[in-house]
């Protein structure tokens, strides 16, 4: 009888907390395109503050999900494919911000921050454009 009960208690509790007023559809962390709309009505200057929100992200540090201090934004990973095509030529670098990317070390091994910086940075940089 106590088990039954248990049971019962247990199935009622998770029926009743399977609500739709909890599930929130929109993200929460950035607007979406609706929440912009709606918002632009009442604040006109949010257009210009997101594209200036866009600027800001290309030069911030860190944008690339690290800290350390070749992760500057865009012109950190122009560095980077500029060693990695060959337009710069770092003879002497072996250590360092970019010795890794010099020495190509960094884009063999999947698991490097090197390779994951760049698609952060890019992949939060459409997100926020959306």
């Amino acid at each position: 009888m106590k088990k039954g009960l248990i049971i019962a208690a247990g199935i009622g509790l998770l029926f009743s907390a399977c609500s739709k007023d909890y599930l929130e559809l929109s993200p929460t962390s950035s607007l979406s395109k609706s929440n912009i709309d709606k918002i632009s009505k009442y604040s006109p200057h949010l257009g210009e503050a997101t594209l200036n929100g866009l600027y800001a992200y290309n030069v911030k540090v860190g944008s690339g999900g690290t800290t350390g201090h070749d992760d500057f934004g865009q012109k950190g990973y122009d560095i980077y494919t500029d060693m990695l095509t060959g337009d710069m030529n770092a003879n002497q670098l072996k250590y360092g911000w970019y010795g890794n990317i010099n020495n190509f070390n960094g884009t063999s091994n999947f698991t490097s921050t090197e390779n994951y910086k760049g698609w952060r940075f890019y992949y939060y940089e459409v997100i926020l454009t959306f």
